[in-house]
């Protein structure tokens, strides 16, 4: 009888247990089970029929308790505008290559055709260049570029220094808008050409060859 005195009981709590027991909530508290409210008296759920832990209950309320991770947003990046110190610095460069061609060759048709190789070669540049810094839409900015190499190219070196950065008129507008522009420049490219350099010269009508023989005639007589 003696051995079964000096025996602890199975449940008992010895001092030198690790073990901490949770007190007993004070205020109404959520089912670690179900989620259901209930009073701090409860010990029984009355929804799932679970018997109430207080140690799930302390570690439920850690839990909503912890902080949620934010997520990093991104600044909005606002959208490239044209550049006009590129502007100026292919304009300037496309005279200077302009007057050399000028001063090699008298014939104004070869000086054009090698300034179309050059604009088809930047166009070119411009399609793989775009691929290789993943710029949206590479094909529209090297159509851009040889259409209208004064206004696309400078664009696009300035562009290309920010890819993420968007253009909403060239990248998300639709291409009949960038063949409308190209169309209205040339015209007005023309237009400046032709009060720049006046209407062409009139040639005189060659007189015909039997008024100059009668002419010729009364003056013997």
């Amino acid at each position: 009888m003696k051995e079964d005195t000096d025996q602890p009981a199975p449940n008992a709590v010895t001092p030198d247990s690790s073990v901490q027991v949770a007190e007993p909530p004070t205020e109404p508290f959520a089912c670690p089970a179900c989620g259901q409210m209930l009073a701090p008296s409860c010990r029984v759920c009355v929804a799932c029929k679970r018997v109430i832990d207080p140690a799930e209950i302390a570690r439920a309320q850690f839990v909503q308790a912890a902080p949620a991770p934010v997520e990093s947003v991104r600044p909005k990046l606002p959208p490239v505008r044209f550049s006009w110190p590129f502007f100026f610095l292919v304009f300037g460069v496309s005279c200077f290559l302009v007057v050399i061609l000028q001063g090699l060759w008298t014939d104004q048709q070869r000086v054009l055709l090698v300034m179309g190789g050059l604009q088809t070669l930047a166009g070119v540049w411009v399609f793989f260049d775009a691929l290789h810094h993943g710029v949206p839409k590479p094909l529209r900015w090297s159509i851009g570029s040889m259409l209208l190499p004064l206004v696309i190219f400078p664009w696009y070196l300035s562009r290309r220094r920010t890819p993420q950065a968007p253009v909403p008129f060239l990248e998300g507008g639709p291409v009949i808008r960038l063949v409308i522009l190209a169309l209205l420049l040339f015209f007005l490219a023309n237009l400046i050409f032709y009060f720049v350099q006046g209407p062409p010269p009139a040639t005189n009508p060659a007189k015909p060859v039997n008024e100059q023989k009668s002419g010729g005639t009364r003056a013997a007589l």
